[in-house]
């Protein structure tokens, strides 16, 4: 059964991994409104700045007006990149909190039982963004990298165009294309076709290194991955090749492994800790008394969570964790919840049900069954008491003391 919902996951990650593409679509939209949006401005001031003397000699007078058209087209291309530059932060950030949190939401799906399944730092992620290192570069850098070359190629193209005595109209189309063919003729195509290419590295660089740190802050839970390519047929031999190889968390090959990176890593759940169907050993009061115990905090009222001294939440939730995951064991498929709870301490029992009840399902002969009523709602011990008064005898409780 391990291997059906190792399937599953896989099976979830593929699809999560089609999401992800198309959320990369749309960071990749953002940016080139960005970038178009500057493309009526330069038609418009090589329009102005070059009405006169186009076709004629370089003159010192066409020379000036030249390298002011040049800085002012710089200008309005790098105000641009500056909100490209936040676009990409902003989205890649939040991108980087939210993938830990699919993957938890995933396996809470797929896989039932909790795993006490823990999140890497919020700083840790952001690091991810800030400083993180794509193909040897920064997101930052790239970044920079990209504008710089996007700026060369239009200062350029208005160069060449001087020097060859062009007209307007065909300077502007020398750097942002024409209308018709939607600027793919342009120099500033070459922009987008890099800036899509960058994103998808980008987005995928991210999510793989958010999601490493995910798998590293649980790899007793989930100890192996899977690498999965896309497929189809853009997929890069390297990746066609490292396709469906399983490695030991955080040892595969590092990605991205190249511009415009699709694949991923899929966890493996441990066979060992998920098995034929896996049970919490545990309550979250037996963890409050535990952590309680061993830090001589006393006794905790009701055994809870909030009651514990200021300061100590954060410390009981790193115990509980190890804990849970040291508690969570595999009974076989057909063991029924019953089963399973009579097998458990008193303490345990009482936990679950309460004390009361507790008695009456050890010592009364009462099943779960008979706690609830047939809308699955839970059934007063009033009324217990009134149709059950052998058990709650037999538990050695007074029935009438629960009219």
């Amino acid at each position: 059964m391990a291997d059906s919902w190792n399937q599953q996951l896989f099976d979830a990650m593929v699809r999560h991994q089609i999401g992800v593409l198309r959320f990369t679509a749309g960071v990749r939209q953002r940016i080139f409104e960005i970038l178009d949006a500057t493309e009526s401005d330069m038609r418009a001031q090589i329009a102005d700045r070059l009405r006169r003397n186009i076709g004629l000699s370089l003159t010192d007078a066409n020379l000036n007006r030249t390298l002011r058209l040049i800085e002012k087209l710089r200008e309005t291309r790098v105000e641009a990149w500056k909100d490209v530059n936040a676009v990409m932060f902003e989205e890649l950030r939040a991108y980087a909190r939210a993938e830990p949190a699919f993957q938890v939401q995933i396996l809470e799906t797929i896989f039932p039982v909790e795993l006490g399944l823990a999140l890497p730092e919020v700083s840790r992620l952001a690091a991810i963004v800030n400083q993180g290192s794509f193909n040897g570069e920064t997101l930052q850098q790239s970044l920079n990298k990209m504008r710089d070359a996007d700026v060369r190629r239009i200062e350029q193209s208005v160069r060449m165009g001087m020097v060859q005595g062009e007209s307007i109209p065909d300077i502007s189309r020398r750097i942002v294309g024409t209308v018709s063919l939607k600027g793919t003729d342009g120099a500033t195509e070459i922009t987008r076709r890099n800036a899509a290419a960058i994103t998808r590295t980008m987005v995928n660089g991210v999510g793989a290194e958010a999601r490493r740190e995910f798998a590293l802050a649980n790899v007793d839970v989930a100890p192996q991955e899977i690498f999965v390519a896309t497929l189809d047929s853009r997929t890069t031999p390297i990746c066609r090749a490292l396709d469906g190889k399983i490695y030991d968390v955080g040892t595969g090959p590092k990605l991205p492994l190249h511009y415009g990176e699709r694949s991923l890593y899929a966890p493996i759940v441990d066979g060992e800790v998920i098995g034929d169907r896996p049970v919490r050993n545990f309550t979250q009061q037996q963890l409050v008394r535990e952590y309680a115990e061993k830090n001589g905090l006393g006794k905790i009222t009701g055994a809870d969570r909030d009651n514990l001294p200021f300061g100590h939440k954060g410390s009981f939730d790193d115990f509980a964790r190890a804990r849970m995951r040291e508690l969570t064991g595999v009974v076989p498929a057909k063991t029924t919840y019953t089963q399973f709870l009579r097998r458990q301490s008193a303490q345990f029992q009482n936990d679950i049900l309460g004390p009361t009840r507790g008695k009456l399902f050890r010592s009364g002969s009462l099943e779960l069954s008979s706690f609830v009523d047939k809308a699955g709602n839970e059934i007063p011990l009033s009324e217990l008491a009134k149709f059950h008064a052998d058990a709650f005898t037999a538990a050695g409780l007074d029935p009438a003391e629960f009219k």
